[in-house]
């Protein structure tokens, strides 16, 4: 009895975890927002009174009540885009001469220790006096925050959106955007790297593998600085993915390696384009020394993996904080940047990884237990439609 009521236990717990996640994602979808008169009053302390305006951006008009008149003060348009995390949301101030006055922040998921270097900087601040006729280009109109580009990036994206909207919908300023190219050099690097796995995977050479690797250390990891992290899982499963045009690199790595992964039945990029597996790959070679794992041992603590991905999904959600989940030592490998335990995880993974085959990828990694879980889908999918239609299971 006690066996049966176990398994019944094991049988539900994914169900339970998965309804779980799922109302938490509605909850955080649905919950109350910021109040607008008091961001407003933040822009232009005398609003007592607004007018919303809906089209490409929200816009709101701030008044003055003096009796029965409404003094217009100014607009106050609100504007999104891509971060390191995730969206960031700012409310620009523009007064009725075209002119920026303030911009504050309203929503982001970026990491506390990117934010901090941009509010360190006064970087809000430096918008101010812009006109909506301003192109607003990260590193020509503003300079960005050194080791926060992405944070910076996604700030002046949005701020732009938000001026040239007002510029164009309210004041009657024709403003000129000027036309970006979709893909650029990152993203056809990228691409050429997927190539070279698929081929490596076709081949089975193991040199293409590793050059594979160096080049993936070499990009993804001291050039882009942007690995695969669980709040990129987060930022997608949430909703809160970024628009393709806004950032294709983004939907290339992550969207493109998730849909690989489940329809190829292989997580590719644990084995060859992660960069900190690589790196650890590369310390146990260099090393010599293979600790043996006893394999139900292995076993066991790899599951450890999955349950510790969805306690960090549900921290990010109910914080409503995306870069709260990745609690990978990533960032301190390759941005030089971390919170203490990530700096005290750092080292020690990578001692330890000399020692134990990819250590941190085999027992910790959320990312490799979200990939993994993907890649066993097309694997389950296909044993029950073989078992539906009477053919054995090709042994493995």
């Amino acid at each position: 009895m006690v066996k049966y009521f176990k398994n019944l236990l094991f049988k539900f717990l994914p169900l339970a975890a998965f309804l779980i996640l799922l109302i938490t994602v509605v909850y955080q979808n649905f919950s109350p927002k910021q109040d607008v008169l008091n961001n407003l009053q933040q822009v232009w302390p005398e609003t007592t009174v607004y007018e919303k305006i809906t089209g490409k951006q929200v816009v709101y008009k701030a008044y003055k009540l003096t009796g029965n008149n409404k003094e217009l003060l100014g607009y106050g348009a609100v504007a999104s885009s891509s971060g390191y995390s995730g969206p960031i949301t700012v409310m620009v101030g523009i007064n009725s001469y075209g002119k920026i006055v303030k911009t504050i922040l309203l929503e982001q998921f970026e990491t506390p220790l990117f934010l901090q270097r941009v509010i360190a900087h006064d970087y809000l601040g430096s918008f101010k006096g812009k006109s909506v006729l301003d192109p607003i280009n990260l590193n020509e109109d503003v300079d960005r925050v050194t080791g926060a580009t992405y944070s910076s990036k996604g700030i002046a994206n949005a701020v732009k959106k938000a001026a040239h909207w007002v510029g164009q919908s309210e004041l009657g300023i024709e403003v000129t955007e000027q036309t970006q190219p979709v893909f650029h050099v990152e993203e056809v690097i990228l691409i050429g790297l997927y190539i070279l796995t698929f081929l490596s995977i076709w081949k089975k050479s193991a040199k293409l593998r590793w050059l594979i690797i160096v080049l993936s250390v070499g990009f993804l990891g001291f050039w882009e600085k942007y690995p695969i992290t669980f709040a990129n899982f987060t930022t997608l499963f949430s909703g809160n993915a970024p628009p393709f045009l806004e950032n294709p690199f983004w939907h290339l790595l992550v969207v493109v390696v998730l849909l690989g992964t489940l329809l190829s039945g292989r997580n590719f990029y644990c084995h060859y384009l992660c960069p900190f597996g690589g790196i650890q790959e590369g310390l146990n070679k260099i090393g010599g020394v293979r600790c043996k794992v006893c394999p139900g041992q292995s076993a066991k603590a790899r599951k450890i993996r999955l349950p510790l991905a969805w306690l960090a999904f549900m921290v990010a959600l109910l914080f409503h904080n995306h870069s709260i989940a990745s609690y990978e030592p990533f960032s301190a490998l390759f941005q030089l940047q971390g919170n203490k335990g990530q700096w005290l995880l750092m080292p020690f993974v990578l001692f330890t990884s000399v020692f134990i085959y990819r250590f941190w990828c085999h027992f910790f990694c959320p990312v490799g237990a979200v990939l993994d879980l993907s890649a066993s889908v097309k694997r389950r999918v296909l044993k029950i439609w073989k078992k539906k239609n009477g053919e054995k299971p090709v042994s493995q």
